[in-house]
């Protein structure tokens, strides 16, 4: 009889998890607390117009992730979603009003490239090969390693892997070693600010976010992705797995130090294998306050949050590309300021134009627009009450017409939405309303993150932003295949 496998939550992780035991031939069930599945990447609907917006993530990191997890249990991803690695990679705005398009081809404009940004293109190209060969090297060393027992820990080659990284040297320092230009820094510098911290504290590992952006290109999801959600969902359906949506987890239920099922609503669910998407931090706190590392996990340090705008237009922008950012003359500072627990005064932005490609979505105005806005996390800034939205709001409103020059941009507004750390935390569970999971500083990384099993328990597993490798839809990817790879390999005792 196969074995029956619980998972908490239809995130990236729980879902990705899910298709790959159910491949491997367990019988597999996700219950999820929220209407619908798919976390964090699912559709957002208007109440009003039926207007479907992307909730929160948009990049396509690392696109071939995207359809590995498909292709290793044996499904076509074809079949189930319709991408492509864009042409156009970033659409820059500068503080001085100019605006520049990189493409993924970039050294094809050499001229326009050095024009905008005053760097050498020679010097861009060293640092996008160098910190892609970065990244190549830590991901067939750590990001694909499983790190959680003493015999991983002691391997003598992963340790001198890392340290050939040079792990303790800072994101910025690397950067502002590798270019010498204000813009092209601050733009790089975004980029590793994806991760939820101030590159200022980020390892400089994660300056290969930007390089490697650039050398893969970005992955585009026709119709976003919340379709992408939905292909994982289908995925996981053909293969056999069960989702229950609206069920709430009120607790992992123990025998001693092993995992048996779950309390879902009044109802006790017994399973062979627990695995958690949830986040961690609010498993331990949450689901088993007895676990020895639930007053650790509650002192950890979060990532920081993000505040979303989303807008539905009668007006199109033909001056915006799929993805846009807008860099201030203080990027650096606004970065490190949301890092001290402060509210961005004139921060980076970061805008997703889904229309610029998608005109088969199932929207029917001109412009769906997310802007969004790296805020701190709740447990850094508490007062999220309509004067901070509504500051946030006109802040970004206005950087829109700032940079397109469409001065009665307000007047053809046909609905808005937004979201805060407060939904993130009330909604999705995530601790203090980060948005990335525990901050990937440099204790908080690799060996030192939490693993996908907690020492002392058995039958109970992990997966998701918080857990090695990290945050992303594409590493929490890896990450999922590293839980189910575990799990097999308990499952046949070895």
């Amino acid at each position: 009889m196969a074995k029956k496998v619980a998972i908490i939550g239809s995130g990236v992780g729980g879902l990705c998890c899910g298709i790959r035991l159910a491949h491997a031939g367990f019988d597999v069930s996700i219950y999820e607390k929220e209407a619908g599945p798919g976390g964090v990447i699912q559709y957002c609907e208007d109440p009003d117009t039926g207007i479907q917006f992307d909730q929160f993530a948009t990049i396509g990191i690392h696109p071939k992730e995207y359809y590995t997890v498909f292709q290793e249990a044996d499904l076509d991803p074809h079949k189930y979603f319709k991408g492509k690695v864009l042409d156009e990679f970033y659409k820059v705005f500068s503080a001085d009003g100019r605006s520049y398009l990189l493409s993924k081809n970039y050294w094809e404009d050499v001229e326009g490239f050095e024009a905008f940004f005053g760097e050498p293109i020679g010097n861009y190209e060293t640092f996008v090969n160098a910190f892609t060969s970065k990244y190549h090297a830590a991901n067939r060393s750590l990001l694909t390693k499983p790190l959680w027992s003493g015999r991983q820990l002691a391997n003598p080659k992963l340790m001198k892997a890392a340290l050939a990284l040079k792990p303790l040297r800072s994101a910025e320092h690397e950067i502002h070693q590798c270019i010498t230009s204000q813009t092209l820094r601050d733009f790089l510098l975004f980029q590793t600010f994806y991760m939820g911290l101030s590159p200022q504290h980020l390892s400089n590992v994660y300056a290969s976010i930007p390089a490697v952006s650039q050398s893969e290109g970005l992955l585009y999801v026709r119709g976003g992705m919340g379709a992408y959600a939905s292909a994982l969902v289908q995925a996981f359906y053909d293969l056999g797995g069960h989702l229950y949506c609206n069920r709430t987890i009120t607790s992992i239920k123990m025998d001693g130090s092993k995992a048996i099922g779950l309390q879902v609503d009044h109802e006790f669910v017994p399973a062979d294998i627990v695995v958690s998407n949830a986040d961690v931090t609010f498993t331990m706190q949450n689901l088993l306050p007895q676990a020895k590392q639930a007053n650790k996990a509650g002192k950890s340090t979060m990532s920081c949050s993000v505040f979303v705008l989303r807008l539905a237009l009668e007006t199109a922008f033909p001056m915006l590309s799929t993805h846009n950012i807008v860099l201030p003359q203080s990027t650096q500072a606004e970065m490190e300021a949301v890092s001290e627990g402060k509210l961005p005064g004139s921060p980076p932005l970061y805008i997703y134009y889904q229309s610029h490609l998608d005109s088969a979505s199932k929207n029917t105005c001109a412009s769906c627009i997310n802007i969004m806005v790296r805020v701190p996390n709740r447990g850094a800034y508490q007062a999220w009450d309509s004067t901070t939205t509504q500051k946030l709001k006109e802040l970004c409103i206005q950087a829109l017409i700032d940079i397109t020059g469409i001065k009665h941009l307000r007047d053809s507004i046909i609905s808005q939405s937004m979201s805060t750390p407060l939904d993130l935390e009330n909604q999705y569970n995530c601790w203090q309303g980060a948005a990335f999971g525990l901050a990937p500083s440099y204790f908080q990384s690799v060996l030192f993150r939490p693993q996908l099993k907690q020492k002392g328990t058995t039958q109970l597993y992990f997966v998701g932003s918080s857990i090695h490798p990290g945050s992303g839809i594409s590493i929490v990817m890896k990450g999922a295949k590293l839980t189910a790879q575990q799990i097999i390999l308990d499952a046949r005792g070895e």
